[in-house]
């Protein structure tokens, strides 16, 4: 068959629409395919996000690593994994995984993993750690506060130049007040567009500062007395050291004011400083000052040191000159610390004198004097306790009645693993866990407690799976401690 010169025209116009038809339907298996890699990876993160609420840790792990290995780039799954290990304080392995992740997210995505992780240090107070992650974000009113925290006031000051936030603008008032620079701290909070009448928490802290002010402004003389408002105030907003450092270059041997002792002691005790802390509170005290504050701090100070004697005498004195209203939250702390010490003769002594009023009181009562007849495996004379209590009202707050629920079935579970009782005890110890699993099913406690219920059924596979879930929810150790116990 002979070809034309016409017919040769039509062989490229033919490669070519085969050619764009076969980019077309690459295109479209690819979309196609992408469409489906989305789906499976937000299926994936939806999962993980339903065990994380559970405090599924492991699975949520898992789920979140299987979604991040087949998209990569994209932020969600990464997001789980940072918020899994932070809560399981895995804190080494989130350092890992955001180093991971530099070269595959946006900044923007970045910016917000690395505030996550620096905002998690923030709370607990870890502000170098918290830095290194702030420092990689454009959060520079978190990073001048951190600054500010660390008693780095130049570079605070630098951070946080030019915001308008209120929150910025006391932070930069109050480094002014190191060198008690009046007319600086009014002109900077000065820039603050609150108003005498707004009564928003941030507009009542830039309230009181220009009240503290005027009040300085009336005391221009008295600088020691200046300082130790200034000190009060900056303490009360956060900001420990740079509190102390206000007060610290106004101490000397002649001075007689107590209060700002107290200032300086409190200072050195939020920084963990016990002996400097006791010398300066003591120092307040032998200046006049006999507030239950004075002492609770005291006491406070001599734990930092691990002494014993000294932290309980002052504890004493507190509850000693608090007013009555505040007796009961003074006694908490000081039986709680007393029953962390195993001085268990002296904490039922104060729980015998402890104010009673409502249920909830008596329950609070109840619960501490449970904790001691666990702390000595005392389970006879907890179950006499437990009997003698009877029903529980039904309006109490859910959080107290989970954690009686919570030693109930640990005493109930420690009588029959020690002494054998399970089969005239089953239905009281099965009614306990079906209460405690309405309240919070996804509690470490819980499952541990349901783990030992089914091992001393004989359901040891159910016990196991249980005493793992235990151990995969706990973020303390306390219950890994005891599930590891059981050698399953």
């Amino acid at each position: 068959m002979k070809i034309t010169n016409k017919k040769l025209l039509y062989i490229p116009v033919i490669i070519l629409v085969l050619a764009i038809g076969g980019l077309l339907l690459n295109n479209y298996l690819k979309k196609r395919e992408s469409s489906q890699a989305v789906m499976k990876y937000e299926e994936l993160v939806t999962t993980a996000d339903a065990y994380y609420q559970t405090k599924e840790y492991a699975n949520a792990l898992r789920s979140y690593t299987k979604a991040s290995d087949n998209l990569p780039y994209r932020s969600a799954a990464y997001e789980g994994i940072v918020r899994v290990l932070l809560d399981k304080r895995l804190y080494s392995k989130v350092d890992e995984v955001l180093s991971s992740v530099e070269k595959k997210l946006g900044e923007q995505e970045l910016s917000f993993l690395y505030e996550t992780a620096g905002g998690r240090y923030y709370e607990m107070g870890l502000w170098e750690e918290s830095l290194e992650y702030y420092k990689k974000t454009e959060n520079d009113l978190r990073i001048g506060q951190i600054y500010a925290k660390l008693g780095e006031y130049s570079n605070a000051s630098k951070a946080l130049e030019g915001l308008k936030d209120n929150e910025a603008l006391i932070v930069r008032s109050l480094i002014y007040a190191v060198e008690v620079d009046l007319a600086q701290m009014s002109s900077v909070i000065a820039d603050s567009d609150c108003t005498r009448e707004d009564k928003t928490p941030s507009c009542n802290s830039v309230n009181e500062l220009k009240n503290l002010l005027d009040t300085a402004a009336d005391h221009k003389k008295d600088e020691l007395y200046i300082r130790t408002l200034f000190s009060k105030y900056a303490f009360n907003q956060g900001y420990a050291l740079l509190a102390g450092d206000i007060i610290e270059s106004a101490l000397t041997e002649e001075i007689e004011y107590w209060e700002a002792y107290y200032m300086y002691g409190i200072s050195m005790l939020a920084q963990e400083r016990g002996s400097d802390a006791q010398e300066n509170i003591n120092s307040a005290i032998t200046l006049g000052c006999d507030l239950s504050e004075c002492y609770l701090s005291l006491a406070r100070a001599y734990r930092l040191e691990s002494n014993q004697v000294k932290a309980g005498e002052n504890y004493e004195r507190a509850i000693l000159f608090a007013v009555e209203d505040d007796k009961g939250v003074l006694l908490d702390e000081y039986i709680e610390w007393l029953i962390s010490q195993g001085l268990h003769v002296k904490a039922q002594q104060y729980l015998d004198d402890y104010p009673t009023s409502g249920d909830i009181t008596k329950l609070d009562i109840l619960l501490k004097r449970l904790a001691i007849h666990i702390d000595l495996e005392d389970w006879a004379g907890a179950k006499e306790l437990l009997d003698e209590h009877g029903k529980l009202p039904t309006d109490l707050d859910n959080g107290m009645v989970k954690q009686y629920y919570i030693q109930k079935a640990h005493i109930l579970l420690s009588i029959a693993e020690d002494e054998g009782y399970m089969t005239e005890m089953q239905a009281d110890i099965r009614n306990t866990l079906e209460k405690l699993e309405k309240i919070d099913q996804s509690d470490p406690w819980y499952n541990l407690h349901m783990g030992r219920y089914h091992l001393l059924t004989g359901e040891r596979e159910e016990g196991r799976s249980y005493i793992e879930r235990a151990i995969d929810a706990d973020i303390t150790g306390e219950v890994t401690n005891i599930a590891r116990k059981f050698n399953i």
